[in-house]
């Protein structure tokens, strides 16, 4: 459930959670009802409450909090308890600008386009603390973490896959040069699912020190964020 908000937003299923997304971008953060789309018709969701912010770029949703991601204003910590009236309790100001943002445990992986991946503790929401980084090579935008790695889609520098065991040391163990440019990333399993400029590529990374591509698909249009559920993408 932790990342019900963005199975939602990422959907190209229904056009009405992109306009949602699109609205995301410009105005802040919106919070609707979680609902199944299998049994709640578009046209019934209606909008619960918001937050302005200043170019909220992703989010995600973990407990009663809302980690947004807000590019020029770092990282967001809103709390959502009362969806009608949703408060920021806490925020970190990253170096770069925050794009993606992934939370595990006590820790908030936010990619931070030059600023690459910032770990931020945030276990007191109040007061998130970074506790460590690591400067990709090129420009991160998003991010996935499945247990101690983060694999983060580093724009013309491909998949990035980085050891994040020791969140005071991040270290990098593999990367993959993805053909394109590297916009969004979901890891399932033994595979990293890549998007950027049109592209899907489907990435093998049970040996994180050398990942292999295993097989692409060409989209017809932009492709820049992915969420994998069974066997569709």
């Amino acid at each position: 459930m932790e990342r019900l908000i963005k199975i939602c937003f990422r959907s190209n299923i229904q056009k009405l959670y992109t306009a949602i997304l699109v609205s995301l971008v410009i105005k802040g953060l919106f919070v609707l009802p979680l609902v199944s789309l299998a049994q709640q018709p578009a046209w019934n969701v209606e909008l619960v409450g918001k937050l302005a912010g200043e170019y909220p770029k992703d989010v995600f949703v973990k407990g009663n909090y809302a980690y947004v991601a807000d590019k020029y204003g770092g990282l967001r910590i809103i709390d959502v308890s009362s969806p009608s009236s949703p408060t920021e309790v806490g925020y970190y100001d990253t170096p770069g600008w925050a794009r993606g943002v992934y939370v595990l445990g006590n820790y908030a992986y936010v990619t931070d386009g030059e600023g690459g991946l910032r770990i931020i503790d945030v276990s007191s929401p109040s007061s998130p603390t970074e506790v460590g980084s690591y400067d990709t090579p090129g420009y991160a935008l998003d991010v996935y973490v499945l247990g101690n790695y983060a694999y983060v889609a580093d724009y013309w520098e491909g998949l990035r896959i980085i050891d994040v065991s020791s969140p005071s040391s991040p270290q990098e163990v593999g990367y993959y040069d993805t053909p394109g440019y590297a916009w969004g990333v979901y890891v399932l399993g033994d595979y990293a699912y890549v998007v950027g400029a049109g592209v899907l590529r489907i990435i093998d990374v049970s040996s994180p020190s050398s990942p292999q591509e295993v097989g692409y698909y060409d989209t017809p249009g932009f492709a820049s964020g992915v969420y994998v559920l069974g066997n569709y993408a």
